[in-house]
């Protein structure tokens, strides 16, 4: 997926406020049902390969909990998404962090055993049952029981998350692809002139016209088109290295 990235990949964020919880299964081909469940299967296969060299270093390296610098990007990249699904939980600043830093713990004891396959399933499907269970640990040892927009209890909408075929699973990979990439937007920032950078995020974030974003910068319509190019050059390569 990462290696398509595109300038409109980068508008798919929704504010968690004006997010809607679907009420039941969408209806998807039965044929990307039958391939989940076929993932799921091969999960626990006892013959299971060696992670694959193309697994990313990044994933390689939190194997290591001891790898502060590692685990630094890792959190920064995840925890807002964490934030985002505790948010469309009901839950407030405070009880979202704790949320994610909850998750963490989960991930460091959870991968150093991890295997990145993606012919049995992506590394985002894994991430996401394990944040899944860990909001529906956390409401329950706190007795909570939010309420999903249209009135459905929070803790039943949990089974569409866990759901491959789900609408509810389709809007964590669009958070999840939104997150990621704003997050390693802000790594590679500062590699660029201030000029370029605003002219990225105005043109492909804020969706301003070309034109416009060029005379209020004293570019060149060409130069905004440039740094466009530029950073998403820059972005497709810092995501290659993240796992999908």
């Amino acid at each position: 997926m990462w290696e398509n990235i595109s300038p409109t990949a980068l508008e798919i964020g929704v504010p968690a406020t004006k997010s809607k919880w679907p009420n039941k299964l969408s209806n998807v081909p039965q044929r990307r049902c039958d391939k989940s469940l076929a993932r799921a299967q091969n999960s626990h296969n006892p013959q299971r390969q060696p992670m694959s060299a193309t697994s990313a270093s990044l994933l390689v390296r939190l194997r290591d909990t001891a790898d502060a610098p590692a685990w630094h990007r890792f959190v920064g990249l995840y925890a807002p998404l964490f934030r985002h699904w505790a948010a469309r939980a009901g839950l407030g600043p405070h009880d979202s962090d704790d949320l994610a830093q909850e998750v963490f713990v989960v991930l460091a004891r959870r991968l150093p055993d991890f295997r990145y396959e993606p012919a049995n399933g992506r590394f985002r499907g894994w991430l996401r049952i394990i944040v899944t269970n860990c909001l529906r640990n956390f409401l329950r040892t706190r007795r909570a029981t939010p309420t999903a927009p249209g009135g459905t209890d929070f803790l039943e909408e949990l089974s569409h998350l866990e759901n491959d075929c789900s609408e509810l699973s389709r809007a964590w990979d669009a958070a999840l692809d939104y997150h990621v990439l704003l997050g390693v937007l802000a790594e590679i920032e500062p590699e660029f002139e201030p000029a370029t950078v605003a002219a990225f995020r105005r043109t492909v974030l804020n969706g301003d016209p070309t034109g416009v974003v060029a005379t209020s910068l004293g570019l060149t319509p060409n130069a905004v088109l440039l740094a466009k190019s530029r950073i998403l050059r820059r972005l497709r390569e810092e995501l290659a290295e993240l796992v999908d």
